[in-house]
C-alpha cells in the first residue's frame, strides 16, 4: 500500500507536470495563460510533496478509521477540493477572458475584409509609434482605383471580392508588428514598423504590382484592378492625424499624376491641397 501510494503521487504529479510543460506561457501571453500555468505547476508539486510531508506508513497497521483521520488522508481531500475549486475559477477566467477579447477584437476589426476598422487600427497606431523599440515607423495610405466604377460595372458583389482580395494581399506581406487598416470605403492604411521610407516604397511597389496583375475573378470588360499609393515617415512629436495627412496628401498627388502609382516623401511629387474628405479623422489624436 504504501509503494501504491507513493507510485500514484508522482505519476499524477507527473502528468500535472507535461500539462504545465505543454501550457508554458510565452512573455506575449495573456495573464489567464500565465495564471493556469502556475495553477498546473503548483498541483504537480503539492501532489508530488504530501505523500512525502504527511504520509505515515505505521497508520497502514492501525484499524481503517485511524488511517481515515491521518494527517495524509486529510491533506488529500483538502487538496482535491482546493484543486477543484481553484480549477474551475481558473477555467471561469479563461472562457470570460476569451468572450470579452472576442468582443473587442469585433469592435475593431472590419466584417467584410478581416482587417483593423478605423478605431482598432487607430488604437494599434498609436501604441506602436508610442513604443520606441519600432521605429522609424513609416505609413502607407491606398486607395483602389476607379472602385465606383468597378461597382457600378460590375456589382458590389464583386467590389466586396475586389475589396477582399487586396486586404488579403497586404495582410500576406506585412510582418508581425505592422498594422493594417480598412479606413472607410476603398481605402486602407498600413502602419510599417522599423520601416524606412525607402523600404515602405519598396513594399508599396510590390503591393501595386502584384494587384495589378492579380486580376479578380467576375470582372467584366476592361475592368481591372489597380491601387495608387502615398508614404510619409513618422516625425517624432506629431500626431497620428498629422502623419495620415502627410500620406493622404501624397497620395492625392498619386491620383492626380495618372493612378497606379506610388508618391513619397523622397520624391517630392507635386504636393496638392487636402480636400475635405468623408472619412478624416474628425478629433485630434492625443500625441504619442
Amino acid at each position: 500500500m504504501s509503494a501504491r501510494i507513493y507510485i500514484s503521487s508522482l505519476g499524477c504529479s507527473f502528468l500535472f507536470a507535461m500539462t504545465a510543460f505543454r501550457l508554458r506561457p510565452s512573455p506575449e501571453d495573456r495573464l489567464v495563460e500565465k495564471v493556469i500555468f502556475g495553477l498546473f505547476l503548483l498541483l504537480s508539486l503539492q501532489i508530488a510533496l504530501r505523500p512525502v510531508l504527511t504520509f505515515n506508513p505505521g497508520a497502514l497497521n492501525a484499524s481503517q478509521r485511524a488511517f481515515g483521520d491521518s494527517p495524509f488522508w486529510l491533506a488529500f481531500n483538502f487538496s482535491l477540493i482546493v484543486s477543484a475549486v481553484l480549477m474551475g475559477l481558473s477555467l471561469l477566467f479563461a472562457i470570460v477572458t476569451d468572450i470579452t477579447s472576442d468582443l473587442k477584437a469585433q469592435g475593431a476589426t472590419d466584417a467584410l475584409t478581416g482587417t483593423n476598422n478605423r478605431r482598432g487600427f487607430e488604437e494599434k497606431a498609436l501604441s506602436a509609434i508610442a513604443n520606441g523599440k519600432l521605429h522609424p515607423i513609416s505609413l502607407v495610405v491606398c486607395d483602389i482605383d476607379y472602385f465606383k466604377a468597378i461597382n457600378d460595372d460590375n456589382g458590389h458583389l464583386a467590389g466586396d471580392r475586389v475589396l477582399r482580395q487586396f486586404a488579403a494581399l497586404l495582410n500576406a506581406h506585412v510582418r508581425k508588428n505592422d498594422i493594417v487598416g480598412r479606413m472607410g470605403g476603398e481605402e486602407f492604411t498600413v502602419l510599417l514598423t522599423e520601416c524606412t521610407l525607402n523600404d515602405a516604397a519598396k513594399f508599396s511597389e510590390r503591393i501595386r504590382a502584384l494587384f495589378e496583375t492579380s486580376g479578380t475573378e467576375g470582372l467584366r470588360g476592361n475592368s481591372r484592378t489597380t491601387a495608387s499609393f502615398g508614404i510619409a515617415e513618422y516625425h517624432p512629436g506629431e500626431t497620428l492625424q498629422q502623419l495620415v495627412n502627410r500620406a493622404d496628401r501624397l497620395l492625392y498627388a498619386a491620383k492626380n499624376s495618372g493612378r497606379n502609382r506610388v508618391c513619397s516623401e523622397e520624391a517630392e511629387p507635386i504636393v496638392l491641397p487636402l480636400p475635405e474628405r468623408h472619412h478624416a479623422l474628425n478629433n485630434k489624436l492625443p500625441s504619442p
